[in-house]
């Protein structure tokens, strides 16, 4: 339960923060609660209830069989910087513990990378093409993938939705409501960085990264006292996974149960994965994870062009691995913020 309510944070914070970067204005397609569930690879439940919650905080409208409507808009008042200022001790806590240990991470991310990656990543910063904020965010995902670490990329994404709002509002104050000119001190000192990897100067480029992770902290001004009384102050949860694979773990379970009792005899096929995922009310992503841990235990095995054979039943040698990961993971879960803005 608290892991579910912990998805259900991120995945609010993460739309809300595609509504006020603007990604999404009155008319565009929002994502539907399956595009969303497989964005982040969680059932439909944690999904469904963002959604609702941005309807009862007056972002969206909801109509059945239909996407949801965006309704606010940013010029009809003025917010002042309540994501921020509920969230400022939490974000202060995250970044006593991340500051020592995110300039380690981009190091050996970016020492890891080739010469067309690096090339590839100073363009995409360089570039005016994006906007800058999507860039960066971009920049510092790619600076990860290199490590491979799937649980780095799963608390990168997690710590993002949490904080993506309030790094919108605090845009807002920095330098007299300039925030660009904050953003692109980040350009600067990432950008440093990559062509300090270039030349080898792996020393000056972790000097550059220290002095980013110094200016966040000016950036966030965790030294204010100020605290919003308005509401609760909103703690940040997090757990490897956060349960994603309980899903897949209990959903496999459950069909070697009824492999057993005959409803899915040897020899026959299951159910299509999309219809399976519709009955046990789960992400596409989510059913593929399980009938792969039915084919790494020998229970089912896919075959190409016809759909996924029960090979054996089952006895007291099956168990369920709870470490079982088999390497894979399904790109969509590390879409960039501004992914869910194609789809209009």
């Amino acid at each position: 339960m608290v892991a579910e309510k912990s998805q259900q944070r991120m995945i609010y914070h993460f739309l809300l923060r595609q509504i006020k970067m603007g990604n999404y204005k009155s008319g565009d397609r929002f994502p539907t609660v399956k595009e969303i569930a497989g964005h982040f690879n969680v059932s439909y439940c944690p999904a469904q209830i963002a959604l609702k919650t941005l309807e009862k905080d007056g972002y969206v409208r909801l109509s059945k069989g239909r996407t949801a409507e965006i309704i606010w808009q940013p010029d009809e008042k003025t917010e002042e910087a309540l994501d921020f200022e509920e969230r400022r001790e939490v974000l202060r806590d995250l970044y006593e513990g991340l500051c020592h240990l995110s300039p380690l991470f981009r190091l050996q991310g970016l020492s890891l990378m080739d010469k067309e990656q690096l090339a590839e990543l100073e363009q995409l910063l360089a570039s005016d093409q994006e906007p800058l904020l999507f860039s960066l965010y971009k920049g510092f995902e790619d600076s990860l993938k290199p490590m491979k670490n799937q649980m780095l990329m799963y608390l990168f994404t997690d710590i993002d939705a949490f904080v993506g709002t309030a790094l919108v509002d605090r845009m807002k104050r920095v330098n007299d409501g300039q925030g660009d000119r904050a953003l692109e001190k980040v350009r600067k000192y990432l950008l440093n960085a990559i062509r300090c990897i270039k030349k080898q100067e792996y020393k000056n480029s972790f000097e550059q990264l220290l002095e980013l992770s110094g200016y966040f902290k000016d950036f966030f001004d965790f030294d204010q006292k100020e605290i919003c009384q308005k509401r609760e102050a909103e703690a940040f949860s997090w757990e490897p996974q956060k349960g994603r694979k309980r899903y897949c773990d209990d959903i496999a379970i459950d069909l070697i149960c009824k492999i057993n009792q005959g409803v899915y005899p040897v020899d026959s096929y299951l159910p299509q994965g999309r219809l399976l995922a519709d009955i046990y009310h789960v992400s596409p992503i989510t059913m593929r994870r399980t009938i792969n841990i039915l084919n790494e235990l020998g229970v089912a095995k896919n075959i190409n062009g016809i759909g996924t054979k029960v090979i054996f039943p089952g006895d007291q040698t099956i168990y369920i691995n709870e470490g079982y990961d088999n390497g894979q993971k399904s790109d969509s879960v590390f879409r960039s913020p501004a992914d869910f803005s194609h789809h209009r």
